[in-house]
């Protein structure tokens, strides 16, 4: 099991703010993982009234061998009352060159429930070139 606890102080050029954060990952075997994680952020802006975005998150990894793994993230935030899917799917087919298939999903939190408002996939190729 791993965890992590962190705390952020930002005296940024925009908004100083706050951020705590929170990881909990559970390896119950080498070729999987799953995870949880909550993060606080809270802006305090110049010319409007204080921000906090609170954001909770699942994760997954499922290693089927060292070359071909699947990562998952489902992330809710309270700001946008969203549900965000993230799922992708990388391939190592040579080494230094990967293979991605990605897919995104959008859930907007309605009185009635989740429903879809977004949807997208990509296809991304990747590799090294040496000279």
């Amino acid at each position: 099991m791993v965890s992590r606890l962190s705390y952020l102080y930002n005296e940024g050029f925009l908004a100083p703010g706050k951020r705590y954060e929170a990881t909990l990952d559970y390896l119950p075997i080498k070729q999987f993982m799953i995870g949880v994680g909550y993060s606080s952020t809270i802006l305090n802006w110049n010319h409007a009234s204080k921000t906090e975005l609170n954001v909770v998150s699942g994760t997954s990894r499922i290693n089927f061998n060292p070359d071909l793994s699947i990562n998952n993230l489902l992330q809710f935030d309270n700001f946008s009352k969203s549900l965000g899917v993230n799922s992708r799917l990388q391939w190592e087919y040579k080494p230094g060159a990967r293979f991605y298939f990605v897919v995104n999903q959008t859930y907007l939190d309605e009185r009635t429930g989740l429903t879809l408002q977004g949807f997208g996939t990509a296809i991304k190729l990747g590799g090294i070139f040496r000279f």
